[in-house]
């Protein structure tokens, strides 16, 4: 049986995170876009950063 390499436990399937290739059970990330959680969090995080990025740019003001 194999193994998901976030949980750690022995389940009848895993699949294949398309990003970083660990190996993931149907509990530990998205089966259908095959994304494991820990990209998925990634992904987020990396959303709102860019978003601060944005805000703080937007919040900045620029006089010659």
């Amino acid at each position: 049986m194999p193994k998901c390499e976030i949980c750690g436990r022995t389940v009848k399937k895993v699949w294949t995170c398309k990003y970083c290739g660990i190996h993931f059970c149907s509990r530990c990330g998205d089966t259908k876009r095959r994304i494991c959680k820990l990209c998925l969090e990634k992904k987020e995080n990396d959303k709102e950063f860019e978003r601060d990025l944005v805000q703080e740019a937007q919040s900045l003001s620029f006089e010659d």
